[in-house]
């Protein structure tokens, strides 16, 4: 959507991204989601941390934080990396490009401060929706885990 600005979060948009967090735990769209608390929105807060906004109000949010790789199979020791933490977006917003608008903005600010890489897991239940979605801002899949209740 043309309209919908991309930016970052601040204190003022807590209450709103709450209220999406007890949306998206409503939904029942993941294996073991529990909402985030106002507290840990707070801690959030800074360049990692983006909203969606139409016409005043938050319609989808992503936050992320900065690590560093103690090394792992694609990741050199001491290469820093962000690691996508939560994505969301209202329903009735969903498939028209403001979750990729969010993912770019926040991917390509990383880049410009010398991040190395990507990562985020994911306990949706629709993993090959989320697959593709990822894959079309060029994520790969590395490990994956399988379950089955007996």
């Amino acid at each position: 959507m043309s309209d919908t600005i991309i930016r970052q979060a601040n204190e003022s948009d807590i209450s709103a991204v709450c209220q999406l967090q007890q949306q998206w735990f409503e939904e029942g769209s993941y294996y073991g989601f529990r909402p985030e608390g106002r507290k840990q929105f707070q801690a959030a807060l800074g360049p990692y941390f983006l909203v969606a906004e139409l016409d005043g109000a938050v319609i989808g949010f992503i936050a992320a934080s900065i690590h560093t790789s103690e090394g792992t199979a694609v990741m050199e020791a001491g290469d820093s990396y962000i690691e996508i933490d939560n994505l969301y977006m209202s329903p009735p917003f969903r498939n028209q490009g403001i979750g990729s608008q969010l993912v770019t903005q926040l991917l390509s600010y990383a880049k410009e401060q010398g991040v190395a890489h990507a990562l985020l897991c994911s306990a949706n239940k629709d993993i090959p929706r989320i697959i593709k979605f990822y894959e079309q801002h060029n994520f790969k899949s590395w490990y994956v885990k399988l379950f089955q209740k007996l």
